[in-house]
């Protein structure tokens, strides 16, 4: 069993569950998989914890995990600034000490994220909130 997180074109996250990447590919083909939210089929896989299902193992492990990393989330936003798409210039200004250092999130895409990374700035993506990879 493989579980993905998926994001529409509205950008609403969900978490779906495949016998396995094949069983998705061949879904998402033929139509069948839909936001639960708005009914967009139009999804994407977004970065996740690579999360595979093991023999014996129960859902209450996953579930804690998932509850963790949306605490975790929710903190991270409460406690730092939104700067949306200006994500990569503000993280470079601070890097670089033409900002104030504080916390911010906001959205990057991959190609972007790598970029910040090969400069040296320190970013975590989490997931949800990170753009679709393309």
């Amino acid at each position: 069993m493989i579980i993905y997180d998926l994001i529409c074109d509205s950008r609403h996250t969900f978490e779906a569950w495949f016998a396995d990447a094949g069983d998705y590919e061949t879904q998402l083909q033929q139509g069948l998989l839909a936001c639960p939210h708005c009914s967009s089929r139009a999804l994407s896989k977004i970065p996740s914890g690579g999360r595979f299902m093991r023999h014996g193992r129960g859902d209450a492990g996953q579930a804690k995990a998932a509850q963790a990393r949306r605490e975790l989330m929710d903190s991270l936003r409460a406690h730092a600034r939104d700067v949306g798409r200006d994500f990569p210039e503000m993280a470079r200004r601070i890097h670089y000490g033409e900002a104030e250092a504080e916390p911010i999130h906001g959205q990057a895409t991959l190609q972007e994220a790598l970029e910040l990374h090969e400069e040296g700035v320190e970013i975590l993506p989490l997931g949800p909130g990170v753009d679709e990879l393309q």
